[in-house]
């Protein structure tokens, strides 16, 4: 046995894998459990690409054929979920009217054991936002929203009793604020912090806040999903802005069942937020904000990098009312 051959087997192997892994996660429309395998959709995709060209260039005959038939088969499960997230980022934008009123919103999970919590606060307040949207705000990075307080001196978490690390800040005063908690069926509570602000126009907006567990096990973050749906229903849908580390990928049955429940734009589009990592680009997009059709968007964009392992998302909106 030639050392080509036990390298075409191994690669046969590798594709026959990754072949099962990405017809398994299309079961994700209707298993929470398979669903978890959607979120790795592109380096499904990458790793088959890369296994069957080196398959090609060393195989033959009939194991050619199967690498390319399983490549095949892996790149196109893998990009049935990938691509329609792909051609709605590259939608145009209808333009934002003359003189609409603006508002900047940054969505910036900082990190609990974030190292350098002043160099984190002063990124976010150079990024000069309106509305901040933190999440992890507890161990190091308790400090960050003291260190912002100056410039942004409404704040309001959670309300939850237990820690959590949720918190809205905002220049402007709000209205009204408080925090959300509901139960759900698998691990007990959906936490949430919101601030309705004033508009120029006399209209006003519902900030929401929230941070999501992590999409495995599957169930519990479905769960949350659902759980916040109801929770922000109270609020006008027009101008309401929801916003937070979903731990959920564009490509996740889980996050498009969100879309279509919430009844609001996702104005995050495959934008990479996670991890940040020494300057290599971030793998995942779970950062995300939603907005009514009272918003247009203006530009979305990722901020530089900081001592936490997101990039901070930053979304700019204009009012343009129906």
């Amino acid at each position: 046995m030639t050392l080509r051959t036990v390298a075409s087997a191994l690669l046969l192997l590798t594709l026959g894998g990754l072949a099962a892994f990405a017809m398994a996660a299309l079961g994700g429309g209707f298993s929470d459990r398979l669903d978890v395998l959607t979120h790795f959709a592109p380096l499904t995709a990458a790793g088959a690409l890369v296994a069957t060209l080196l398959a090609l260039l060393i195989s033959r005959g009939g194991s050619r054929l199967a690498a390319a038939a399983l490549g095949s088969a892996a790149v196109a499960a893998s990009g049935a979920l990938i691509a329609p997230e792909l051609i709605a980022a590259g939608r145009s934008e209808p333009a934002a009217p003359a003189g609409a009123e603006r508002l900047r919103v940054l969505q910036f999970n900082v990190l609990r054991r974030n190292g350098d919590p002043a160099a984190t606060a002063a990124v976010i307040r150079a990024l000069s936002p309106d509305v901040v949207v933190l999440e992890e705000v507890n161990g190091a990075a308790a400090v960050i929203p003291d260190l912002l307080r100056i410039g942004y001196p409404h704040q309001v978490g959670c309300g939850d009793p237990r820690p959590c690390g949720t918190r809205v800040l905002s220049r402007r005063a709000p209205l009204a604020s408080g925090g959300l908690q509901a139960p759900h069926d698998r691990d007990g509570s959906v936490n949430a912090a919101w601030m309705t602000l004033p508009l120029r126009s006399g209209a006003r907006t519902t900030v929401v806040g929230t941070h999501y567990t992590w999409p495995f096990p599957g169930g519990p973050q479905q769960a949350q999903m659902r759980a916040l749906d109801v929770l922000v229903r109270r609020f006008p849908s027009d101008t309401l802005i929801v916003a937070g580390d979903m731990n959920s990928t564009p490509w996740s049955y889980t996050l498009r069942r969100q879309d279509r429940a919430l009844g609001l734009e996702r104005r995050t589009r495959a934008l990479f937020s996670w991890p940040e990592a020494s300057g290599r680009l971030p793998l995942l997009p779970i950062d995300h904000l939603y907005a009514g059709s009272g918003w247009r968007t203006v530009a979305v964009g990722r901020g530089p990098r900081t001592a936490s392992d997101h990039y901070p998302v930053v979304v700019d909106l204009a009012h343009a009312p129906s």
